[in-house]
């Protein structure tokens, strides 16, 4: 290794020693702030989620969700959905530029492929599902960059479109055992 690479991973190393306790504390911060929001969105609109979905959930079922994938990061809330999978809140932030760097975002997962069949048919053909996969369907609203301080408007315009699908499949109960 030549001296300028080792010299730069020791000026690093050194920034972040001096460094890391306090991002560290920011990061959790703006997680703990992120989780708030959606955590507020869901709960105001508990009664909707339990009716579509035919589920008795609390604001107990509201757990922290944070996933990180190589071009992607969510934060947020998500509720389990037995014997199907769950429903997640959240904030997504993106590297990549093609869908936005920022998004509300809620989604659908099952855990296998052989659920709710029609439900990811209709997808295809569903202007309010903005992603599917083989096991999620995603309503996302892009947040552009001045608007990120109306993230929790976003979230619920996000939960609408969800509700709405959901509904018109005639509701998520008839998956569930």
């Amino acid at each position: 290794m030549n001296n300028e690479i080792l010299n730069g991973e020791k000026d690093f190393f050194v920034m972040g020693v001096t460094t890391y306790p306090g991002v560290d504390d920011a990061m959790t911060e703006f997680r703990r702030l992120v989780e708030h929001k959606c955590w507020t969105v869901a709960s105001r609109r508990l009664d909707e989620l339990n009716q579509t979905c035919g589920m008795h959930w609390t604001v107990k079922h509201l757990n922290n969700y944070l996933q990180k994938t190589d071009e992607d990061h969510f934060i947020g809330k998500q509720m389990e959905v037995k014997g199907f999978g769950g429903i997640y809140f959240c904030l997504r932030i993106s590297r990549k530029e093609s869908n936005g760097p920022v998004g509300a975002t809620v989604f659908l997962y099952r855990t296998r492929r052989d659920l709710a069949i029609d439900l990811w048919d209709r997808a295809g053909t569903s202007a309010s599902v903005t992603w599917k996969g083989r096991n999620n369907l995603g309503f996302s609203r892009p947040l552009p960059q001045d608007k990120i301080p109306d993230f929790e408007d976003y979230l619920d315009q996000a939960v609408t479109d969800f509700l709405a699908f959901i509904n018109d499949g005639g509701g998520l109960h008839k998956y569930l055992s």
